[in-house]
């Protein structure tokens, strides 16, 4: 159970560490090496969306346009969103009305609620890490397609034996993986915000 939550909090790091780090690098004095930090999503990303809550569905069919339009991505498309944001998109009429009809879509083991338009369709999910970041009233829109995970040395487990080391009296395991990742077609995701009138 401890490993289980262990590899648990390594995952949860790693993707708030692709989602919201810092590119950079720091100096390891008893490795005598660097450790380099990728750069992340969230900066690599160079378009911003306004949305106003108080637009109505008129608002929600202009975002979906500007998503949608003149940046060659998918047709549908991730939106990783925090509380607030959530909170907020759930009061439009249209977004009720599909959520009540039960638009849902379960993709890479996820149940996504999905928001259709004329332009494309959004799947939306409220995403914990947002909210721990800051980013309860933002989200991030995302087009899988073009994302890539940089795999430069595999995920590995590896157990040692603390007494053999004259570290610990115990083993300890040691989860390890090197990998960046990178985001092509900048344009064809987005991080959205609320109009600060809309809160």
């Amino acid at each position: 159970e401890i490993e289980a939550q262990a590899l648990y909090e390594h995952r949860v790091l790693m993707e708030g560490s692709f989602l919201f780090g810092r590119k950079g690098k720091v100096y390891k004095p008893n490795a005598q090496s660097y450790v380099h930090m990728t750069d992340v999503i969230t900066r690599q990303v160079s378009r911003t969306v306004t949305l106003d809550v108080k637009g109505g569905d008129a608002e929600l069919i202009r975002v979906m346009k500007e998503i949608f339009t003149n940046n060659s991505g998918a047709k549908e498309r991730v939106l990783l969103a925090g509380a607030g944001f959530v909170e907020k998109m759930s009061t439009f009429n249209t977004v009720q009305k599909q959520l009540e009809a039960g638009n849902t879509e379960i993709v890479w083991g996820i149940t996504w609620k999905k928001i259709e338009s004329n332009f494309g369709s959004l799947l939306l999910v409220h995403h914990e890490l947002f909210d721990q970041y800051g980013w309860t009233d933002k989200a991030l829109v995302l087009d899988p397609q073009y994302l890539k995970k940089w795999q430069i040395s595999n995920f590995e487990r590896k157990e040692y034996d603390g007494k053999e080391l004259a570290i610990m009296n115990g083993n300890f395991t040691v989860f390890r993986e090197v990998c960046g990742v990178a985001v092509y077609n900048p344009d064809a995701h987005c991080i959205m915000e609320l109009d600060s009138n809309s809160n």
